[in-house]
């Protein structure tokens, strides 16, 4: 665990329901199980005081900076971690992220999580020409008095290494609305499920099965799997197998359901 001489009691105080009773020890406990069972990387970051107050050891995701990160504490300190590409990039997110609840264009009631590409520098990497990972993130906001207090990030290694400069926001509804840097405008889609066929595919998909063992499980020719492949790379905007498992999951498109908040899970402040 790493956990910033700063914290405060607010933040658990602020996020709980008043049913619950758990103290901050109990809570980063969870959050150290929590971290320890997953392969992603778990920050928690406090907007307005700008530090850090929480982070999971994960050098594979980190690159052998969080020991560092976790001396520093500071949002400055992201600009040692991020790729110098994407400085700017990111920068202008967390501008789009803070400035959401005065944005007319978004729902910021029913945001679920933000989401977005980003560069981290790879300090493991002996080849100059591959000196990062496309980390894929996830914000979830923390709201105080319509102001930005908290996001829980969670940063999971990509398989698109493409870097688009996007920012999403994913609803609880299941829509989705995305970001352009250059306009500064949101963009709102509605939530497109995906057939039941089409669920199948990418559920053998993700448990190893190749396109003709797929089709022998759906009882189906290798051109009906091979065409719903291409239907979903069209749809995902993406070019391989792997990324469209990815990109389903990491949006819950195989297994969907609006988001539902527990009675006794955190409370999301308003």
């Amino acid at each position: 665990m790493k956990l910033s001489d700063t914290i405060t009691d607010d933040f658990f105080k602020g996020i709980l329901d008043n049913n619950i009773s758990m103290d901050v020890c109990g809570w980063l406990t969870a959050y150290d199980i929590l971290s320890s069972m997953v392969s992603e990387a778990f920050i928690i970051l406090d907007f307005k005081r700008k530090n850090i107050q929480y982070i999971s050891n994960n050098d594979m995701i980190m690159c052998d900076h969080t020991n560092e990160m976790s001396t520093t504490f500071c949002f400055d300190f992201f600009e040692k971690v991020i790729h110098p590409k994407d400085i700017l990039f990111c920068h202008s997110i967390i501008d789009a992220i803070l400035d959401s609840p005065n944005n007319d264009e978004l729902l910021v009631d029913q945001v679920n999580y933000f989401s977005f590409l980003l560069r981290i520098k790879n300090s493991l990497s002996s080849n100059r020409k591959s000196d990062y990972i496309m980390t894929y993130v996830k914000l979830k906001p923390l709201w105080s008095n319509d102001k930005l207090q908290y996001g829980i990030c969670i940063l999971s290694v990509s398989v698109i290494r493409k870097q688009e400069h996007q920012l999403c926001v994913h609803y609880k509804n299941m829509d989705h609305s995305s970001y352009s840097i250059k306009t500064k405008k949101w963009k709102h889609y509605e939530f497109s499920p995906l057939s039941k066929r089409q669920k199948e595919m990418l559920v053998w998909a993700q448990q190893g099965l190749s396109l003709k063992e797929t089709a022998d499980k759906m009882h189906v020719t290798d051109k009906t799997i091979e065409s719903i492949r291409w239907t979903l790379f069209d749809k995902f905007g993406v070019k391989t197998i792997e990324q469209a498992i990815q990109y389903a999951s990491n949006r819950r498109l195989i297994f969907n359901s609006p988001s539902v908040l527990s009675k006794s899970a955190p409370k999301v402040i308003k």
